[in-house]
């Protein structure tokens, strides 16, 4: 169970969401302010960079598997990295399924989530109005955040949650609320950073990203404007959070999670359907299935990340 459902489950989801704003503002703010100085290191350093990407994702699997509690833990996560990863090299290499990666992502974090849940609701309760104090802990780890944010930018299929495990081996909290703080802040920068990618190097690294550059090749004006767009983006985003939270927790608190977790499992189930048709609801039981492994072998959900490291590895080093 990851921090923020705790603190939920534990009625302290108030504070779970409003570290994860607190985080997500700092990295928002950091990533536009040093926007310039990003683009001016990715283009001085793009070509070293590129050559570690396949050590850097090596890393990624490695640390993933040895993440596991003693021997029996790491060969548990070692199966769960293997599955996931052959699911995602043939799906990604081999099958002709439309838009991929939705059912391939939406099996395996949301739909295998979704399925536990149903059949073991967990009871939401009312949760507490705490007041929370920003502190130089939340800061640190919204700053952290920022820096695993860039790095996440320029290392194809590395997500959020491995580049906090970077940061965290680095530089350790038990805190749930500077974690949450830290993952934040590497969503929301990595968000802009990502646009950095595209202006500075053509490359993008996100799928707004990618549907930026399927509309419009950045000149120097579009460029300012989506910057000016990010930054109104992300102060709507915050103050939209901050006015529904409590009207939404209420209502989550008195809704039977299976009820939640049935619709969002028909809504995704209904997108995947309008996306890829009958073979991408095969794929995604398939990777429903596969994402049940870490929670009966008792491993980190992130294992899965495998599906997008294996084939990525792959493009680079075959």
């Amino acid at each position: 169970m990851l921090p923020g459902h705790r603190m939920t489950i534990k009625g302290n989801g108030m504070h779970a969401l409003a570290c994860t704003i607190i985080g997500t503002t700092v990295g928002g703010l950091a990533g536009l302010a040093l926007f310039p100085l990003y683009g001016l290191f990715a283009e001085k350093t793009w070509e070293w960079v590129k050559q570690l990407i396949p050590f850097v994702l090596a890393f990624t699997l490695a640390a993933l598997v040895l993440e596991g509690k003693k021997w029996k833990g790491k060969v548990h996560a070692l199966t769960t990295v293997l599955a996931s990863g052959a699911l995602g090299f043939f799906v990604l290499r081999y099958s002709h399924v439309q838009e991929p990666l939705l059912p391939l992502i939406s099996g395996l974090f949301g739909a295998s989530t979704l399925a536990l849940n149903l059949h073991n609701p967990s009871p939401i309760p009312e949760q507490k109005p705490e007041r929370t104090t920003i502190n130089a802990g939340l800061i640190a780890g919204a700053l952290k955040g920022c820096a695993g944010g860039a790095i996440v930018s320029l290392v194809p299929a590395v997500s959020a949650s491995e580049a906090a495990l970077w940061v965290q081996k680095l530089s350790p909290s038990k805190k749930a609320g500077h974690y949450l703080a830290l993952t934040g802040s590497i969503n929301a920068a990595n968000t802009v950073f990502s646009f950095a990618a595209l202006y500075y190097l053509g490359k993008p690294r996100s799928g707004t990203a990618v549907a930026v550059q399927k509309i419009v090749s950045l000149t120097n004006d579009q460029f300012i404007l989506l910057a000016l767009a990010m930054a109104c983006a992300l102060g709507f985003g915050i103050l939209a959070a901050v006015l529904l939270a409590r009207t939404c927790t209420q209502l989550i608190s008195k809704t039977p999670s299976n009820i939640i977790s049935a619709a969002v499992l028909l809504t995704t189930t209904t997108l995947v359907a309008l996306a890829s048709g009958i073979p991408g609801i095969i794929l995604f039981i398939v990777a429903a299935l596969v994402g049940l492994l870490p929670t009966a072998l008792h491993c980190r959900k992130s294992t899965c990340m495998a599906a997008l490291l294996v084939p990525t590895l792959y493009y680079y080093v075959g």
